[in-house]
Formats: C-alpha cells, structure tokens, sequence
C-alpha cells in the first residue's frame, strides 16, 4: 500500500513547533526555549522581569521592564511562529506560573489582533497552556540533558526540557531512566521501602509497556539523539542492540530506513528471532504505510488481501 493511497490524511501531518517557558523569579530570569518540529532547540529567550508581580512603591520603572520584556517576546515570537506555548506549573513557583501564562496569553492576543500572519496556517490561534513540571525540572540537570546543552544554562535545559515533555513524554522519561535519575521521582509514599534498584525495575516496566504499544520511529531516533533512548525498551532490543541497530542505520545508504525489512535484509542488525519480536515496536515513516503501524511484518500479506475484499480492489493494485 503506497503514499498515493494516503493523500487525504496528509493534512494531519503537523509539524508542530513548541514554544515552552519556566518561570525564574529574576534572577535566575524567566526562560523561553523555541523547538523545531523534531524537538530540537531553535532559540532561546531570557526575560527577567516579564511574570513579576508588581509591588506596592514599585514605580513606572518595573511596569517599563516588564512591558520591555512582553516587547522582545513578541518579536521572538513573530519570528518563530509557534503552535502552541507551554508554561511549566510546579507547586515552587505558585502563583508564578499563572501569572506567566497570562503574561504569555497576553502577548498571544496581540499577535491575533495586530500580527495575524505570525499564526502558522495550521491554526486558528496560538494556544497557551500549563503543564507539570516535575518530570522535566529532573530532566534538566539528567546527564544526558547536560551532555547535549553542556554550553547552556540550566534554564535553558529545563525549558527545553519542558517542550520535549510536551511532545514525547516517554522519550523523556527513558532517558531518566537510562541515566538513573528517575528513582528521584515519587510516585508513591510508600516506594521509600524499594531500593533504588528496584524503583528503577518499576519505571523500565511501564516504559516496555507504553513504547512497545506506541511504537519508535526509527528514523527520528537515529536522527535526534534525545530521542535514542526510547530503543532500548522496545521488546528484544535492551541498550546494546539498540546502539547497534542506530550505529547500522547511520551507516548505511543515507542515514536513515526506507522499511522495516531493511534491518534484516540490507542492514543485518537483527537476527530473524530478535526482528520478529521487535518489529512492532519499530517504526518507519516512509512510502509503506504497513511499515508506521503495529502490524507485523509477517502479517502483511492478509492484511492487503482483507483491505483489497473490503474495498473491492484487486490484490495487486495495493
């Protein structure tokens, strides 16, 4: 089943960019990172004084930092044009949080009125939204968060942090896990009696299970390595053949996979056992539609004869 049997679905494609904010009190400032549709960092802005509240005595000056701030944020965002902005909620910063979102709805109402091209064309308007912060405010100090963003502030990687929460929760939550920082999450009070050992066991399990049912696109994991660590808990892989399989589809013609059977056939990453159990799990976004589904590659055939009966197509036209 080729990409012409899939036209009318192409509007659904959204490459969604992410603006996402985590409030600082000013010093350290309130920070704004911009992710591309992947997930990667664009551009960043720092803005002291935009989600102060005002205080008695206070003067024209902080009214003029803050309107200064509300300033540079519109520029940055006329010329990123987000989808959607995300605001991190955390029971630290209070009533803070609340205070930004309408900082940053306010910001949103006058791009509506006065700067109606900077909406991209996929919405009607740009929607601000809070969201918890607790998993990425750990994801921001994570090693693998200080290894990419190594020449960045923590209030970038925390910003940053935030957006890709936003837009792969589990992406995220794996690579706590494969660094080991998630057993500083608590879930429960009564997970103080497992050992860190064991409350890294309980957060690989519910990983394997929400992976393995979402599945990974192979080809933006090899691509983007925040993304990599979502391989190692799919079904038959485990941290080393999943560093194989991204190594082999680097390596291979033009980076990245046209199908599945390319990780036996041409790649030779996967034995027949290991692909048999990971090929659901596994992803690839190209001109087979079969291949972007959770149909194994082994029941591709009766899945085409039942579209072709339902339709009244011929076999072969699929």
């Amino acid at each position: 089943m080729r990409e012409d049997h899939r036209d009318d679905h192409a509007e659904d494609d959204v490459e969604v960019r992410v603006l996402a904010a985590v409030y600082g009190p000013g010093d350290p400032p309130t920070t704004f990172a911009m992710l591309d549709a992947d997930g990667e960092l664009v551009d960043f802005l720092q803005c002291p004084n935009i989600a102060v509240r005002s205080r008695p005595g206070g003067g024209g000056a902080a009214v003029a930092r803050q309107q200064a701030d509300l300033d540079r944020l519109l520029k940055f965002m006329i010329e990123h044009r987000p989808h959607v902005c995300v605001v991190a909620a955390s029971s630290g910063a209070g009533l803070n949080c609340r205070i930004l979102r309408e900082a940053v709805s306010m910001v949103v109402g006058r791009i509506v009125e006065d700067h109606a091209r900077a909406i991209p064309e996929e919405v009607d308007t740009i929607k601000v939204q809070l969201a918890d912060d607790t998993v990425p405010a750990l994801a921001a100090n994570c090693a693998a968060m200080r290894g990419e963003f190594h020449e960045h502030s923590n209030e970038v990687r925390h910003a940053v942090a935030l957006g890709r929460y936003l837009r792969n929760p589990p992406a995220v939550m794996a690579a706590l896990v494969s660094g080991g920082e998630a057993r500083a999450l608590t879930l429960s009070s009564l997970q103080e009696g497992l050992s860190d050992e064991d409350k890294l066991t309980v957060f690989d399990r519910g990983l394997i299970d929400v992976i393995n049912q979402v599945g990974v696109n192979v080809n933006a994991a090899v691509a983007h390595p925040w993304q990599q660590h979502l391989l190692n808990h799919v079904a038959g892989l485990g941290p080393r053949k999943a560093g194989a399989l991204v190594s082999a589809v680097r390596g291979g013609d033009g980076g990245e996979l046209e199908s599945r059977a390319q990780l036996v056939n041409e790649l030779g990453v996967l034995g027949g056992c290991v692909f048999r159990n990971a090929a659901v799990a596994l992803r690839v976004v190209d001109d087979e539609v079969l291949d972007n589904t959770r149909i194994h590659p082994d029941n591709y055939v009766q899945v085409l004869e039942v579209v072709a009966n339902a339709l009244d197509y011929d076999f072969d036209q699929l």
